[in-house]
């Protein structure tokens, strides 16, 4: 054998080392792929249990304090809150607002799809329409939660 045969053997066989090393890479980016996807529904499966334990508490909240409960009926029927009531209206409002802005956030990084979405801005909407302090809260405080959560409320026209 010369060495140009030699030469030309050892191209042939780092040819077929290259094909094997592209071939076991595309095999191992397809299971990391598959593993990532399989990480991102557990995320997600993890995120909206977050959020509904987060509406479930502020429910629970309502339904467990007849003194809350009564707050937020006396809010609704546009009646003056005491000082004490008036800061536990507030902190109830509070809550409601930052589970929702987190489920904004939620939506804008993809954990949320458009349905589910319009689902809890139709939630925000009917609150707000319900209870006349929510809307008075979000004129106060808006200023502190995130631009774009203030700009998407802001379009549900309760300005």
């Amino acid at each position: 054998m010369t060495i140009f045969e030699l030469g030309a053997l050892g191209e042939f066989i780092g040819a077929i080392a290259v094909v094997i090393t592209l071939i076991y890479l595309a095999i191992q980016i397809r299971q990391n792929t598959n593993s990532m996807n399989e990480s991102r529904k557990v995320i997600l499966a993890q995120t909206r249990n977050e959020m509904a334990r987060g509406v479930q508490e502020i429910c629970v909240s309502v339904s467990q304090s007849m003194q809350l409960a009564d707050v937020v009926n006396r809010s609704i029927r546009r009646e003056k809150l005491t000082p004490t009531e008036a800061i536990m209206y507030f902190s109830r409002n509070e809550a409601c607002f930052r589970n929702w802005e987190n489920a904004h956030y939620q939506y804008r990084q993809g954990m949320y799809d458009e349905e589910e979405f319009s689902a809890v801005l139709e939630t925000i909407r009917a609150l707000i329409t319900l209870d006349p302090g929510m809307k008075v809260f979000w004129g106060h405080y808006k200023s502190w939660f995130s631009p774009k959560f203030a700009e998407e409320i802001d379009k549900l026209a309760i300005n």
